[in-house]
């Protein structure tokens, strides 16, 4: 039981999220909301029924757009695919469930935690979670109601997209104290401040993603014991064959992004900045935040737009710019592979920079001066380069040798039925 886990190790094992390492303090940020948010749980819960339909098959956790842009790839490939889908995409194929009913049946378990809730609070294990009791309370008691979902149900295998967040670990280890497998697709690139894995099988997109959990496990003093497949970037791969190799278009608009590590400051003078030079007169701007960026930047121009990441997929956004400016992001990444025109620029005042290693590895321009976008702009983006061996290092699949696709969809398809072929 977790009980017995945390006498070795620290709870934020549990409900390790990857944005408060990075930012502590915001562990002590609206902590009024955040308590009156648990205790709207509490009653949205208590008027939830339990559910009563018998689950059995692979279960997708989807948590966000970009997970449901992954499962909608495989699901309809996996045999008995069901999923519990937080977003409002429709997802093609396979069943959809809830596994957040009945959740209120769990709470008085927590009782048993009451010592160690007090001794957080006061004291605080690490500076992930110090005086955020709310979050550690959500994470043990989603881990105590999945050990009811994994007891009650033949679950073949859990299939989750994040291994950083309270909500998808809580899934991994309650099915792993249920012996039920679990798989891990990453959702976006990897850092070294990320936990080391923890799951059966974890699907990694490249060498450059395997290094870095080798990395991530050696400053753990951590054994990894996960099987590891190379299947590439099999979202990207699908769109650059759909579209020939490319998503480039003529269209003048830059697309600019940004994350909850960029300064909102930097970012609008950045928009500032282009709207009011003469190289830019004839291009528009589209802004688009990280999926979990709620309060959008408000800019009022006539050249400037929003894309939600709610209701347009970053693929979708990215086939309508010209080229990108993007701080330390994923999407820098996923702009290359499509083939994207994508500068990276600064656009944080956050101790951690270049995280991914996109601007040391040279993924792309790094520029610090708009000025330094003229040669490109004059030309057409002729002279833009894109490096397809270091590309090649981050997706296995990128010189189109591995299908992704079906390299994960056997594979899962073998817990269910172990005469199937998993190659």
């Amino acid at each position: 039981m977790i009980l017995d886990d945390l006498k070795n190790r620290n709870i934020d094992w549990l409900v390790y999220d990857k944005a408060y390492m990075r930012q502590p303090n915001k562990s002590r940020e609206n902590r009024i909301w955040v308590y009156f948010k648990l205790l709207m749980n509490i009653l949205i819960s208590f008027l939830r029924k339990k559910p009563t339909n018998f689950y059995k098959g692979a279960l997708f956790y989807i948590d966000n757009t970009r997970h449901a842009s992954q499962a909608e790839l495989l699901i309809p490939n996996v045999h008995n695919a069901i999923y519990h889908n937080n977003t409002d995409q429709i997802i093609k194929g396979g069943k959809e469930i809830n596994i957040s009913n009945g959740i209120f049946s769990s709470y008085i378990k927590l009782v048993k935690y009451f010592r160690i809730f007090i001794e957080y609070e006061k004291h605080g294990k690490s500076i992930v979670f110090k005086n955020n009791l709310p979050i550690v309370i959500n994470g043990i008691l989603l881990y105590e109601h999945y050990l009811e979902i994994f007891r009650s149900n033949e679950i073949d295998v859990v299939v989750i997209f994040t291994d950083h967040s309270y909500k998808n670990r809580a899934l991994l280890f309650a099915a792993k104290h249920c012996n039920v497998p679990t798989a891990y697709i990453p959702h976006a690139s990897v850092s070294e401040i990320f936990p080391p894995l923890e799951m059966d099988v974890a699907f990694l997109e490249g060498m450059d993603m395997k290094n870095k959990y080798e990395k991530i496990a050696e400053n753990w003093s951590y054994e990894n014991k996960t099987e590891i497949v190379l299947a590439g970037n099999y979202k990207t791969n699908y769109y650059r064959n759909l579209n020939n190799g490319s998503v480039k278009n003529n269209k003048l608009i830059i697309g600019v992004t940004y994350n909850t590590l960029d300064s909102s400051f930097v970012v609008k003078k950045l928009v500032d900045d282009l709207l009011s030079n003469s190289i830019f007169d004839h291009y528009s701007i589209v802004l688009r935040p990280h999926p979990s960026i709620t309060n959008f930047l408000e800019i009022d121009h006539t050249r400037t737009e929003m894309s939600n990441p709610a209701l347009e997929s970053s693929v979708d956004f990215l086939k309508r710019i010209k080229f990108l400016i993007s701080g330390d992001s994923n999407i820098v990444l996923e702009a290359a592979l499509l083939e994207t025109n994508v500068f990276l620029k600064n656009l944080s005042d956050s101790p951690f920079q270049d995280l991914y290693g996109f601007r040391i590895k040279n993924v792309c321009p790094f520029i610090s001066e708009l000025g330094e976008l003229i040669p490109f702009i004059k030309s057409n983006f002729q002279n833009y380069q894109f490096n397809k061996e270091l590309l090649s290092f981050y997706d296995a699949s990128y010189k189109g040798d591995v299908d992704g696709v079906s390299k994960i969809s056997n594979y899962l398809n073998n817990f269910s039925d172990p005469n199937s072929s998993n190659s």
